[in-house]
């Protein structure tokens, strides 16, 4: 029995003896496939296509705002800012704010009190530049957020009137408009938008009496 038992212990260590020298064999032939592997897909990342390319030059801006639009047939002025990073001189990716500054009352004859509209929004900011170097170019953008409105009873100056109603809204506004580049850190422009406000649930209010064109 030692004997066979020995037999048995001397051909498992030949054979695991072969098995692991044909393993060793078949190791530089796999490390080489997977080597030509690597240094084949090498070049086709290295030609990678990207949005940016090339050198990038990077630079920012931040400005207040005050802009004259309409809200509920009305006169509005909102007021805020804008700022964002500038990439290559031509595009603009940032965010922007706005509040509204003018108070707008709502007389309900029905119950006999006032009451007021309040609200502001925040987007992303998408700008571009058209030509940039110019000193007088012209300017393209989009503002895309969220913003919110509430309906309040009695006048700013009482601060125990409640909220009658409240709603959330997503807002698009696309504009453009025309800059001039007084320095190389300075630059002034006017510019034109629409407010488009899509999903309010405010009482007695339609998306259309929440949006409206903006000039700044």
């Amino acid at each position: 029995a030692e004997r066979n038992l020995s037999d048995l212990s001397t051909k498992n260590h030949a054979s695991a003896g072969f098995q692991i020298e044909g393993d060793m064999k078949r190791l530089p032939i796999a490390t080489v496939i997977v080597t030509v592997i690597c240094f084949a897909v090498l070049p086709a990342a290295a030609q990678q296509e990207t949005i940016l390319s090339g050198e990038i030059e990077s630079g920012g801006y931040g400005a207040p705002e005050v802009k004259l639009s309409w809200l509920d047939g009305e006169t509005a002025v909102l007021v805020g800012g804008r700022g964002g990073w500038i990439i290559n001189h031509i595009f603009v990716l940032g965010g922007a704010g706005y509040g509204y500054a003018t108070a707008h009352y709502i007389d309900d004859v029905e119950h006999d009190f006032s009451s007021r509209l309040e609200g502001g929004y925040g987007v992303l900011l998408l700008e571009y530049y058209v030509p940039p170097n110019r000193a007088v170019h012209f300017t393209v953008s989009s503002l895309i957020g969220a913003g919110g409105m509430a309906l309040l009873e009695g006048h700013r100056s009482d601060w125990h009137g409640h909220t009658i109603d409240e709603t959330a809204f997503f807002v698009a506004e696309p504009g453009a408009g025309i800059a001039m580049n007084v320095t190389t850190f300075f630059r002034i422009g006017v510019e034109a938008s629409y407010r488009f406000v899509v999903g309010s649930k405010l009482i007695g209010f339609q998306d259309s009496d929440l949006s409206g064109a903006a000039v700044v």
